[in-house]
């Protein structure tokens, strides 16, 4: 009977081995810069950082995403004139360290737009950037869209009056030469598996401390 504990305890714990989380994780580093219409002819726009930067994170399978708030946007202009409604290109460009260096842009436009009594600063962007690296992975980039300082009888200025741009971060696919970074153990198979370490160590160490029958 001692002989089976030992080996169900070490049936427990060569399973949990294969419990223990194979996931790998992709590490994904980086920075970015936004660059906006900041003088006329257009609407003046300002922005400040909201993410790290430089940055660091991480995906784990193809289709995974991660999205954040990327950066503030706003126009300290109180009224849309005839010059403010021309749309302006802006963008965000990416300077990417791992898993190779690789970069690449975000692109859109900015402009004012007025109503008969409603006036708004407009953020719009193009397709989603996709930036391969090195070893032919893809990472998808999508922002979002946004209205800013929408008043009424005017622009309501300032940094409050804002909006905050979004970045959804996707692993769109993984290069041949693809190798992902350390293992990610999921905590409970953790758990288990030491669980079951501490079940083979204590089975051997019953038959160790028990004679032999003479």
């Amino acid at each position: 009977m001692r002989h089976v504990k030992t080996i169900w305890a070490g049936l427990i714990g060569i399973g949990l081995v294969g419990a223990v989380g194979s996931a790998q994780a992709i590490l994904i580093g980086g920075s970015y810069n936004v660059d906006v219409n900041d003088l006329d002819p257009g609407l003046v726009v300002e922005t400040s950082d909201l993410y790290d930067n430089p940055f660091t994170f991480e995906l784990v399978d193809v289709g995974d995403t991660l999205t954040v708030d990327l950066f503030k946007i706003w126009t300290d202009e109180t009224w849309v004139n005839p010059d403010d409604r021309e749309k302006i290109e802006g963008s965000v460009y990416w300077a990417f360290t791992s898993p190779s260096p690789a970069g690449g842009s975000s692109t859109g436009i900015t402009y004012g737009a007025s109503y008969v009594i409603s006036q708004k600063g407009v953020l719009e962007w193009d397709s989603p950037a996709t930036i391969t690296f090195g070893d032919g992975s893809e990472l998808k980039i999508t922002l979002t869209d946004e209205l800013f300082n929408w008043g009424f009888g005017g622009l309501k200025e300032g940094e409050g009056s804002g909006a905050t741009v979004q970045a959804t971060f996707e692993l769109a696919s993984l290069g041949t030469g693809s190798v992902p970074g350390a293992s990610v153990p999921e905590p409970a198979a953790l758990g288990l598996f030491g669980f079951g370490l501490a079940a083979v160590g204590l089975a051997r160490r019953r038959r160790r401390e028990t004679p032999a029958a003479g």
